[in-house]
């Protein structure tokens, strides 16, 4: 893998986290996944907790997003659309933040 292709997982996957456990658009994800868990409570209520609290963990569920696309790097990032994919995901993240730093609170509260 290369050094591009190691800082487009990075990015990638800080996008990614910041989807799953900050952005509003993936709210109702995490409830149908919390439901999920609450099924399976029944079933083994260990495994089912440890789950659950593994997805609202910051550092758990890093862990996992950066390890997909770390794993999924080192399998694919020769090909365009791991490339395609990473890439949009990093430009996305990097693009946040430099547009979140600019407009400063403001772009929160835009209609």
């Amino acid at each position: 893998m290369s050094a591009l292709a190691w800082i487009l997982a990075g990015l990638a996957a800080a996008r990614t986290f910041r989807l799953w456990a900050v952005d509003g658009i993936a709210k109702p994800l995490r409830r149908r996944f919390s439901a999920l868990m609450a099924r399976l409570y029944g079933r083994n209520e260990r495994l089912a907790k440890s789950l659950n609290e593994g997805a609202w963990c910051p550092f758990c569920i890093g862990f996992w997003i950066a390890l997909a696309w770390v794993a999924s790097g080192l399998a694919w990032s020769d090909t365009w659309p791991w490339q395609l994919a990473a890439g949009s995901f990093a430009v996305s993240y990097v693009a946040g933040h430099v547009t979140s730093r600019l407009e400063g609170d403001d772009i929160d509260d835009a209609d």
